[in-house]
């Protein structure tokens, strides 16, 4: 079968040509024999599998992979990581593939990918409810699966589509985080190929340093096949709730305002989880109260946002002329002219339905369903941790910029994340994940037909920097790795901060020769001491 498929190198002079040639079709022969044999197993550049194959997550950066792999047994993987070493060549895997920065294939040209998607399964030991999952299997699979078996569940983000390799092994947020924590504080257990091709386990009692490197910064260290996680018993009741508003954005201010001081509080509930969504439509306060309506009522989050009572209407004032409104401008007194924006409230609650509520969270948040397929987009992303607050000001100079600025394109969000609770419970040296000061995280993007305009970017990067602003510590709070962006700055130090010297050291014991790189890995300890 690999004879038919590739030829063999003839004997012709030794031009550099002919020994690139050879040395081509010696790489396809080697990838070929460690997959068994099976062609539909791997994927070269003029084929149109391989087409269909790199189509990556963020259509704004392209990426040309030497091959793209398909294995079917944990011996194939084991076989085409020393064979990628062999040849020189660095090697990524792929799970669900919605890296920012198409790290899944490789986020530069000429790596071998390892596709994860024969590695689908979940079980679960109802003696212990712990979970065996396959790297490959996505979050829609595992959720109906754990649910099946027991009604069981465990934290984990809302995209449906997303793969759990990288997902929980980067970290892992969402609405369950404040609950449960991160996806990678339920792993007991990982089945990892080295870049030796060893395959072994990593956990509390086995491979410490391992376990600890895994839990997220998997990428740099080796490929995980298989997960043993903790579950918990799925929540019987939960409230869904929402707070749109809609109006000029800087009628909003005291909104955002208004949110950030009360999910700030460090007696806010951790059964309560919130996101605000601003986006062209408006903003949407929104979120999930894990129990029943009734103690939902008492929480003052609840009672600001949800059950407040309507205010009375504002006289009708008289429309300003043309003139009038510029000679307020001027002197900035427009804000007094602008009416309170119009809220509309939604609340469903879900009872013995865990399985309707995931549906909610995926089909609710239109940003994942553009993100859960490739597309031209553009991103940044900011970090604000415990005691720390966006100035009042800076959220009036955001609100107002949204009113005025070019934004180049209707598809924008800007996404507040509530997180800490059980997160920062943990250690921040207890796993490679550093971000356990977290209490919210702020996204921006700009998603686009087409190529994103310089217009949409510059939109985003001032997004960013408003906010940013507004912190105003001086402290570098780093980057969630699970929103990477390629144009950060030292960003091994953002990602993994006070961690990153042990990782390093991690690095050079396990993959001393780097053959586990993307542009933004842990480098082994070695090249930190030359550079």
């Amino acid at each position: 079968m690999v004879k038919s498929l590739l030829r063999r190198p003839s004997s012709t002079p030794h031009s550099a040509s002919t020994s690139n040639c050879s040395s081509r079709h010696s790489l396809r022969y080697d990838l070929l024999r460690a997959v068994g044999g099976e062609r539909k197993c791997i994927a070269f550049p003029e084929q149109s599998s391989y087409r269909t194959s790199t189509v990556g997550c963020n259509l704004e950066i392209s990426v040309k992979p030497a091959a793209i792999a398909f294995p079917r047994k944990v011996q194939h993987i084991q076989d085409l990581v020393t064979t990628s070493a062999k040849h020189g060549l660095n090697v990524q895997a792929r799970s669900g593939g919605h890296s920012y920065g198409n790290y899944g294939l490789g986020g530069m040209d000429g790596a071998i990918v390892i596709d994860l998607k024969y590695f689908q399964y979940v079980s679960v030991d109802h003696s212990t409810w712990i979970a065996t999952v396959g790297a490959g299997a996505r979050l829609e699979d595992v959720t109906k699966q754990l649910y099946a078996n027991g009604q069981r569940a465990m934290a984990h983000g809302t995209c449906p589509s997303v793969g759990i390799g990288g997902h929980a092994t980067i970290g892992g947020l969402g609405p369950t985080s404040r609950l449960w924590g991160a996806t990678l504080d339920h792993i007991e257990e990982m089945t990892v190929v080295l870049a030796d091709g060893r395959l072994v386990d990593a956990s509390a009692k086995k491979n410490k340093d391992l376990f600890f490197a895994l839990r997220g910064a998997a990428s740099s260290l080796g490929i995980v096949v298989e997960f043993k996680f903790r579950t918990r018993p799925a929540p019987q009741e939960a409230v869904q709730f929402s707070c749109s508003l809609s109006g000029s954005y800087s009628s909003m201010s005291g909104s955002l305002r208004d949110w950030q001081a009360i999910v700030t509080d460090p007696s806010l509930n951790w059964k309560i989880f919130s996101q605000v969504i601003i986006t062209t439509l408006g903003m949407n306060i929104t979120g999930t109260y894990f129990g029943s309506e009734e103690d939902f009522k008492l929480e003052p989050f609840a009672q600001r946002f949800i059950y407040a009572k309507p205010k009375r209407p504002a006289p009708k004032r008289a429309r300003s002329s043309g003139s009038l409104r510029r000679i307020f401008k001027h002197n900035g007194m427009l804000q007094s002219t602008r009416r309170e924006p119009t809220t509309r409230i939604s609340v469903q609650v879900y009872k013995d339905n865990w399985l309707g509520l995931i549906r909610e969270w995926a089909g609710g948040r239109f940003l994942s369903k553009l993100l859960g397929r490739p597309s031209h987009f553009y991103h940044k992303s900011l970090t604000i941790q415990k005691s720390q607050q966006i100035e009042a000001g800076a959220i009036d100079r955001l609100l107002t910029y949204l009113d005025s600025a070019k934004k180049g394109t209707p598809m924008w969000f800007i996404i507040f994340d509530l997180a800490g609770g059980a997160v920062n419970e943990v250690p921040v040296d207890a796993t490679a994940f550093q971000h356990r000061e977290a209490t919210i995280y702020c996204q921006s993007y700009a998603i686009s037909l087409g190529r994103v305009s310089d217009s949409s970017k510059e939109f985003i990067r001032t997004v960013n920097e408003i906010v940013e602003s507004g912190i105003g510590s001086g402290k570098n709070n780093g980057i969630y790795p699970g929103y990477v962006d390629p144009e950060l700055k030292s960003a091994q130090r953002q990602y993994w901060g006070g961690n990153l010297e042990r990782l390093e050291g991690i690095k050079m014991k396990y993959d001393p020769g780097d053959l586990f790189k993307n542009p933004q890995s842990v480098t082994p300890a070695y090249a930190q001491s030359l550079s």
